[in-house]
């Protein structure tokens, strides 16, 4: 008769919860039903293929959450426990809606528009309820909760962290990471938001991760740049500049390397505050303090990928030129049939001791393009 689905909440919740809400909005659906239909209903029947869920209806004590104990009372409100079954999730029709499928699918699907086959058959050919362990289940709802901290090593979640967040959001996390592995070691709170050195450090922790693949790769030649080592191990371009009055990152870049994603936002950070400007001025931007294997191939790659670089740089649309008419593409007529005719000039000829005007007029044959010109004495119709 009708079907709905809901998607899930942004803020994400647990998979028995949103078994239980899919649950509650079956309840819902069936109340318009049996208000809306003109015929009397006999009996309502409820199929769900979550076991947790058949579980919180059919227990009797109260031990459950907020969330779930209103929603389970709301379920009971109507409905009563015997009335819920279980059906396999290879025959729930309601994953059709979930997962999605085509139209042709939609049309040729029996389970979709008749249901699942065991509804034409006897009950005792009904799908039975699989045995559940509620006991682990009970035993888990009463476990208090408690604060369990892990402490890992840098290296293990830079990698995850990499692949998360933007080149400011990745300093920011890492930073954070940092506070916590201090206060757990030292045993001591530090308040307050992040500062200038806590970024500085975690930024030197996250272009140490990047260096361990520019040393691992045997193609990349180091030895261009005469590298150097920093006070912190960083690896930094060398050079003659040592006596220069710029600053120090300046004139020994840190080194990265161009397939590491660390290179990928640095670059894509860079990008947008240079005002989405060419590949040399981004190229440049970035050298003020980085040094990136191939970075002009990083930035060229980046900049072309941009949308609003690709809006910026576009071809602007030309009008389309018109169908040619008919008088220009009617085959095997003599020429000059069909004339176009046009005036050109006028030109000073002499006559006798005074000095005339005369026009050119030009006919040019529309088919084959062959053109005539003949004198005109005047712009007159007799003349022509």
């Amino acid at each position: 008769m009708t079907a709905k689905s809901r998607l899930a909440p942004l803020k994400g919740s647990t998979i028995p919860r949103l078994e239980l809400a899919g649950v509650l909005e079956a309840v819902r659906l069936d109340k318009l039903l049996q208000e809306e239909l003109e015929m009397d209903l006999e009996e309502s029947l409820y199929w769900t293929d979550s076991t947790i869920v058949l579980w919180y209806l059919q227990n009797t004590e109260k031990r459950f959450q907020t969330y779930v104990a209103n929603r389970v009372a709301k379920i009971l409100e109507h409905t009563t426990a015997t009335q819920w079954s279980y059906v396999p999730t290879s025959e729930n029709p309601r994953d059709d809606a979930s997962r999605g499928m085509t139209a042709e699918d939609l049309v040729n699907d029996e389970r979709w528009n008749k249901g699942p086959g065991f509804l034409y058959q006897d009950r005792s050919n009904w799908p039975r309820q699989p045995a559940f362990n509620c006991a682990k289940l009970e035993k888990m709802a009463k476990v208090k909760p408690s604060l369990v901290v892990y402490v890992i090593n840098t290296e293990d979640y830079m990698g995850k962290l990499i692949s998360y967040y933007s080149w400011h959001r990745i300093k920011k996390a890492v930073a954070w990471f940092l506070r916590l592995h201090q206060m757990l070691r030292k045993k001591s709170y530090q308040r307050g938001p992040l500062v200038a050195d806590e970024l500085r450090t975690a930024e030197e922790a996250i272009i140490r991760h990047a260096k361990k693949m520019l040393l691992d790769d045997k193609n990349t030649r180091l030895g261009i740049l005469n590298p150097k080592k920093s006070a912190s191990g960083l690896l930094l371009v060398g050079g003659r500049l040592t006596n220069s009055k710029h600053e120090d990152c300046t004139k020994h870049q840190l080194i990265l390397p161009s397939e590491h994603l660390v290179s990928k936002f640095m670059v894509d950070d860079f990008h947008p505050r240079a005002g989405h400007a060419g590949v040399e001025y981004i190229l440049a931007d970035t050298r003020r303090r980085y040094w990136i294997f191939k970075g002009r191939k990083l930035v060229k790659k980046i900049v072309h990928q941009c949308i609003t670089c690709r809006k910026l740089r576009g071809k602007a649309e030309v009008q389309q030129m018109a169908s040619l008419p008919e008088s220009r593409v009617t085959p095997f007529e003599p020429p000059f049939i069909r004339v176009g005719v046009d005036y050109f000039a006028p030109f000073m000829v002499k006559r006798a001791l005074s000095q005339v005007k005369r026009y050119g007029c030009i006919f040019t044959c529309l088919s084959i393009r062959a053109v005539h010109i003949e004198v005109a004495h005047t712009l007159d119709t007799d003349s022509y």
